[in-house]
């Protein structure tokens, strides 16, 4: 049974593709068109999310990050977004929620440790804060 990187358009278009987001080049539609032909694409789903998350779209770049995840349930990427969204949204407990979810499903994922860190900073759990910011110092 295919995964869903057999449904991601290929490293070239891929590259392509962020390089277009990064430099501000690329338009919702063209990432729509992506999804039309790839309706199991995290990448796609994940890149739409990054462009709405850009133009402060947070309901639905929320929307795309979960149908990312949806597709490919191990999409770090995906599953840092909506942490990061739910946090922006005031739903600090969820947040924190999903970025524990992030550090067990990626330990070397350094922006879950620091994501995880600033959300128990928030809850006042000071300890907790700082042995995952020593987390992600380790890391790098």
């Amino acid at each position: 049974m295919p995964n869903s990187l057999d449904h991601n358009p290929d490293e070239i278009t891929q590259k392509k593709l962020i390089g277009m987001f990064k430099n501000g080049s690329i338009k919702k539609e063209s990432i729509l068109s992506e999804i039309d032909k790839r309706p199991k694409s995290d990448f796609c789903y994940q890149l739409l999310g990054l462009i709405q998350k850009k133009d402060k779209d947070y309901e639905n770049a929320l929307k795309s990050f979960y149908k990312a995840k949806e597709v490919n349930p191990n999409n770090s990427g995906a599953i840092n977004n909506i942490g990061e969204i739910l946090f922006i949204k005031n739903k600090r407990e969820e947040a924190l929620l999903c970025f524990l979810e992030l550090t067990k499903l990626s330990p070397n994922y350094i922006m879950g440790w620091i994501n995880l860190a600033i959300s128990y900073q928030n809850s006042g759990l000071l300890d907790k804060s700082e042995e995952c910011y020593k987390k992600a110092l380790s890391l790098e």
